[in-house]
Formats: structure tokens, sequence, C-alpha cells
């Protein structure tokens, strides 16, 4: 099945509630292979990219995107590496100092 996220959604995804409403509708969808079209999607936050990755690793659908524009890509592939990133200050080791 195929679903234009613009017409589900907005040309401007920005919310994450707004991300969790849309895969809302998809989980109710019969058909378990949907492609999501991201023609004509003008923004994206980076609070809608980072919810709908993580909704899409947890649905139990199997989803793909097409005419992903470049923006989306980009702010996908930036929340995908910050979760790649190690961690430079580690609070677990750090000590409170009283001056």
């Amino acid at each position: 099945m195929k679903v234009k996220i613009k017409d589900n959604v907005s040309v401007d995804l920005a919310f994450r509630d707004t991300a969790r409403s849309f895969y809302g509708y998809l989980e109710k969808l019969a058909d378990n292979y949907i492609e999501i079209d991201f023609k004509d999607v003008q923004s994206i936050s980076r609070s809608f990219a980072q919810e709908y990755l993580v909704l899409k690793k947890t649905s139990r659908k199997h989803i793909t995107e097409k005419n992903l524009p470049a923006n989306v890509k980009k702010m996908f592939g930036i929340v995908n590496e910050n979760k790649t990133k190690p961690r430079l200050i580690h609070l677990e080791t750090m000590k409170v100092l009283s001056l």
C-alpha cells in the first residue's frame, strides 16, 4: 500500500505527537507492507524525524520510504548519526565537587 505523508500529515513535518498519530493511522491499516511517499514535503524537524524512525523500528509493519527530499534524507541521517556517536562525557563516573 502507498501512503502520501503530505496528504495524511502536512508538507511540514514538525511535532513528535504528529509522528505518533501518523503511526497510529499506519498501524490500523490492513496491509503489512506500506510505502511512505515523501514527495512535496517541504520541511522536517529533528523531533519528528527522531520519533518517526523510533516508531518505524518498533512497528509490526514493513515500512519503506520513497521520494525523500534532500532535507528529509539529511535529517534522517543526522538522527541516525547521533545514535552512533560515542559519548565524550560519562555522567556515571563523574563526581560532584563543592567549592
